[in-house]
C-alpha cells in the first residue's frame, strides 16, 4: 500500500550447489533494444599442415542482461579493474611480443 513503511529483509547471497565455473579468454557482445547478449569462449590455436597458425574462437556460453544490469556490470568491472591495477600493475590489452 502507498505510504506503508515495510521493512525489507535482505538475505545473503545463496549459491546453488550446482554452480559451474567456466574460463573464457574471448568475449563477443551484441545488443538489442531489450537486452545485451554476452558470448564467452576460448581461443584455440593450431598449426596448419603448411605451418600456418590458425586461431579459432569457440563460444560455448551465452548470458543475457537487461540494459540496467549491463550498466551495473560495467561500473563494477571498471572498479574491480582499477583496484586490480592498483595492487598488481597495469593490465595491458595487447600481448607482449617476443623478441
Amino acid at each position: 500500500m502507498a505510504g506503508d513503511n515495510k521493512k525489507v529483509n535482505h538475505q545473503k547471497r545463496i549459491y546453488s550447489p550446482d554452480i559451474s565455473e567456466y574460463y573464457a579468454n574471448c568475449i563477443q557482445i551484441s545488443t538489442s533494444v531489450n537486452d545485451f547478449s554476452l558470448n564467452f569462449g576460448c581461443s584455440r590455436i593450431t598449426e596448419g599442415a603448411d605451418k600456418s597458425i590458425n586461431v579459432q574462437e569457440i563460444f560455448e556460453r551465452r548470458i543475457y542482461l537487461s540494459p540496467q544490469q549491463a550498466k551495473a556490470l560495467s561500473r563494477v568491472l571498471t572498479e574491480q579493474v582499477k583496484g586490480y591495477e592498483e595492487n598488481f600493475g597495469e593490465v595491458n590489452l595487447a600481448p607482449k611480443k617476443n623478441k
